[in-house]
């Protein structure tokens, strides 16, 4: 069997370019299908183990308690 899988996923931002409803319609269905689970346990282990980072952040903090488990993917130019 092989399975095929897009590789790149075209939106615009939201709001669009011109702020049409149908743009940020698509651009929310397109992020919600490029969401990713991550464990937050181990990326606070990884910020805690680097000097540059800062555990004791409350915008870091507080950024991570909102996306909760989930990452959106994506790529900008």
């Amino acid at each position: 069997m092989i399975l095929l899988w897009a590789t790149q996923l075209v939106v615009f931002d939201l709001g669009g370019v011109t702020g049409h409803p149908d743009h940020d319609q698509a651009t929310r269905a397109a992020l919600a299908a490029a969401t990713v689970r991550v464990d937050r346990a181990r990326q606070w282990e990884a910020i805690a183990a680097h000097a540059s980072q800062s555990a004791d952040n409350p915008v870091l903090r507080r950024r991570l308690e909102l996306l909760d488990d989930r990452e959106s993917l994506r790529a900008l130019r």
